[in-house]
């Protein structure tokens, strides 16, 4: 005779079976794509021969590397030159970490060291950044300037509207800096800067730095480098404005949302005209995103839990379903 609890595991898995069964989607999940990349909802099994992980990352479907193993916009390169294999979106933005759950991408921080002249009063670059891939939009990103005598302007996608601004001025003694900062490591102007104004479903931002015209001898070290930091914080220290860059242990890396950019809306791609390339699976709820970028992405409902953009993706947890089970 079987035990209560031997009972109620075999409940559970049979009620885990009974959900993924009845919401199975409709037998046609692929649609075609370009760039070896899907416009539809893939299974499991075709699936299977791509890589899961780079390095210690685990990779998640809309997310690939290879033919057939992304969404149009997702595509990921796993770089092992140096032996320890790091996983990049685009050229330049190092991910650490995907939850397709929760729709975020963790990234290592983006940085620039920009030499600016000494012996002028004026001095004006200019400095633009994008996003790696279609898929993905900024989510909480601040920017920090580390400088002295600088002035910093933030304008966005069109390089006209301003986002915000700040400026970074210093004392042309090291110690007075020491002082002043007191190893709070807030960026307010005094050494370093920070620009605070959302980010959120940016795609494109254009920088402009200027030197702010001065009778204070700054000191070289600290005037000739100006280094800019996009993450969701990072932690002032006097010493990353003489140094060739910031201590990146006091550096945070970005959180980028995942976004389904081919159509601008959940209507949009809901449409019977566009169903085909619609991302979600049938379990799946859509979410718009911001107006300004467009676009949408897809999550589980409820107590639901798992990938919401493959076949069957999204099932029941078993200790919600045993639950459920007892109280009945």
């Amino acid at each position: 005779m079987c035990s209560t609890g031997v009972l109620l595991a075999r409940a559970c898995a049979v009620l885990m079976c009974w959900a993924v069964v009845a919401r199975a989607p409709p037998a046609k999940v692929h649609a075609a794509g370009t760039g070896n990349g899907h416009l539809g909802i893939p299974t499991n099994a075709s699936q299977a021969h791509c890589p899961s992980y780079c390095g210690d990352v685990k990779i998640s479907y809309p997310f690939g590397i290879g033919p057939g193993c992304f969404r149009q916009g997702f595509e990921l390169t796993c770089y092992n030159t140096t032996g320890s294999p790091r996983l990049f979106l685009g050229n330049s933005t190092q991910v650490t970490s995907i939850d397709v759950v929760s729709n975020y991408v963790l990234a290592s921080a983006v940085g620039y060291n920009i030499t600016m002249g000494l012996g002028v009063d004026t001095y004006m670059i200019t400095k633009s950044w994008k996003v790696p891939t279609e898929g993905v939009i900024l989510r909480e990103t601040q920017m920090y300037v580390v400088g002295c005598g600088v002035e910093v302007y933030m304008l966005g996608d069109n390089a006209t509207d301003l986002i915000g601004s700040c400026m970074s001025i210093c004392p042309d003694n090291r110690e007075i800096m020491e002082r002043a900062n007191m190893g709070y490591g807030a960026c307010e102007g005094f050494g370093c800067c920070a620009i605070w104004s959302s980010l959120a479903g940016r795609q494109a931002i254009t920088l402009k730095l200027g030197r702010r015209n001065s009778t204070i001898a700054l000191l070289d070290e600290a005037r000739s480098s100006i280094k800019v930091i996009f993450s969701e914080y990072y932690h002032f220290v006097i010493g990353d404005l003489y140094a060739s860059w910031v201590n990146t242990s006091n550096v945070r890396g970005m959180l980028l949302d995942i976004a389904i950019t081919d159509r601008p809306s959940c209507a949009s791609a809901q449409s019977q005209e566009n169903n085909d390339t619609y991302a979600c699976n049938s379990e799946s709820i859509c979410r718009d995103l911001p107006v300004s970028r467009g676009g949408y992405n897809c999550f589980c409902p409820g107590q639901m839990e798992g990938n919401p953009y493959v076949v069957a993706g999204c099932i029941g947890s078993c200790a919600s379903l045993c639950f459920f089970f007892r109280m009945t």
